[in-house]
């Protein structure tokens, strides 16, 4: 049986005849890029681009410039390598505390839990550790959304709440039930939302897409429901501090296989 790396080179050869692929390398890689929701008014934008803007390059989302942390895309709106898509990973999460919102309490609260003047124990509207605040307006946002892809002026994939049905499948999962003594009355519960961190759960690419390397990127996810507005897709402030919503990243990733020179 053929190795993945012979069977893409030889769909390669079928594809543009005879040249001479010994010259070629396959290798396992990642393309991904991160987008951050909006921090200047907490609002999601009712569409978020992904792959156009490389490594340097400003993002107008964030308000600063993209490290390799947030993708590894080096041209604009174009892959650096000939590629061959397996599988796509949509990914939602909340940022590390150090690199929180410093509106407010969000990145000098002791527990990331409770909101300054909050003496509820963090059962704040905006709370990451209530069901009525971050972390539940994420579960309800990873039920929406559509992805579309296009390579070039063509559409090749077009998926539908793409955070349930492309998960990352990787990362920690976190489940707590009960709750402790912060509150002065009742039980603290707490709360987070998290995608599957089964490394089998994600989004097959069958049978695996070629994507020649000058190929125009234009991929987006949107959010197209007819209750779209200010008030159903704004982060819920972490305390009573206007604006102290906790930052939230949104991550496009392809897996697959890079077709590189031989060295």
């Amino acid at each position: 049986m053929a190795t993945e790396s012979q069977q893409i080179t030889q769909m390669i050869a079928s594809r543009y005849g005879t040249a001479n692929y010994g010259n070629l390398q396959v290798l396992k890689w990642q393309y991904y890029d991160y987008v951050r929701m909006t921090p200047s008014t907490g609002i999601v934008s009712q569409k978020l681009n992904f792959f156009s803007i490389p490594q340097g390059s400003l993002d107008p989302n964030s308000g600063i410039a993209k490290t390799l942390e947030e993708t590894n895309l080096d041209r604009n709106g174009q892959l650096t390598y000939d590629y061959v898509i397996t599988g796509i990973r949509a990914h939602l999460y909340v940022l590390p505390k150090s690199r929180q919102n410093t509106v407010g309490t969000v990145s000098s609260s002791t527990t990331f839990t409770v909101g300054g003047t909050n003496a509820t124990g963090g059962t704040g509207t905006g709370s990451l550790g209530h069901a009525g605040g971050t972390m539940n307006f994420l579960e309800q946002l990873s039920g929406r959304g559509n992805l579309v892809v296009n390579f070039g002026q063509k559409r090749y994939f077009e998926i539908n709440q793409p955070f349930k049905k492309c998960p990352i499948g990787a990362g920690v999962t976190i489940n707590s039930y009960g709750g402790g003594s912060l509150q002065a009355v009742g039980t603290h519960t707490n709360y987070w939302y998290s995608q599957s961190s089964d490394t089998r759960d994600r989004y097959l690419v069958t049978p695996p897409l070629f994507v020649e390397r000058d190929s125009i990127i234009d991929a987006s996810i949107s959010f197209v429901d007819t209750d779209y507005s200010s008030a159903n897709y704004t982060l819920p402030n972490f305390n009573t501090v206007a604006g102290s919503f906790a930052f939230v990243n949104v991550g496009l990733c392809f897996d697959g296989f890079a077709i590189v020179p031989t060295q």
